[in-house]
């Protein structure tokens, strides 16, 4: 869209020049022929535009997956690339030409903004969506690694209990031995 402004607006400087009163049928011509070019690169970039193999500029709705549950969804409603034939029919070869080409130019600018304010706008909450999953995934990793720690000390626990019982059973038949022995003695 940058590029489709740029070349709108050199468009517009051109109408400019070409409504000048100075210039004559020849310079006007020139000036066309730039024109020409520069709807050429415009008409390219509305028809060739792509992003993962699906056209840009063609109209339809394209929704993205923005979290972890496939139902999470944002969608991005596009441009139809309808500046494309309008600004198409702009010809700066006469001076009349060169007024209907101002009002043409600045109502495109005008489309044009508000696309990339658009644009502008799903990127950003694209990235804020993006950062909160960020966040989202830190807190998850922590959870889990609590998780984690809390059964290895419910493990060590459970070891330090088997540990203490086992001596104590020792301890018991040690003294169970030493007082068979003793009441042996005895008799």
């Amino acid at each position: 869209m940058s590029g489709v402004n740029d070349a709108v607006t050199r468009i517009q400087e051109l109408s400019v020049q070409a409504g000048n009163g100075a210039l004559t049928d020849n310079d006007r011509a020139a000036l066309q022929e730039e024109v020409v070019q520069l709807q050429s690169q415009i008409n390219d970039t509305f028809e060739n535009a792509n992003f993962a193999g699906k056209p840009l500029f063609n109209g339809e709705p394209v929704s993205f997956q923005v979290g972890s549950d496939a139902n999470i969804s944002q969608t991005l409603n596009q441009s139809d690339g309808s500046l494309a034939p309008t600004l198409s029919t702009i010809d700066i070869s006469t001076q009349a030409g060169a007024q209907a080409a101002i009002d043409i130019t600045k109502q495109a600018n005008d489309e044009i903004n508000a696309q990339r304010a658009e644009l502008g706008a799903f990127q950003n909450t694209l990235a804020s969506t993006i950062k909160g999953l960020g966040g989202q995934q830190e807190n998850i990793a922590a959870s889990q690694s609590r998780i984690q720690d809390t059964d290895y000390a419910q493990a060590i626990s459970q070891q330090v209990s088997n540990d203490i019982l086992a001596q104590s059973s020792v301890a018991l038949r040690g003294q169970a031995n030493q007082s068979a022995e003793s009441i042996l003695g005895l008799l």
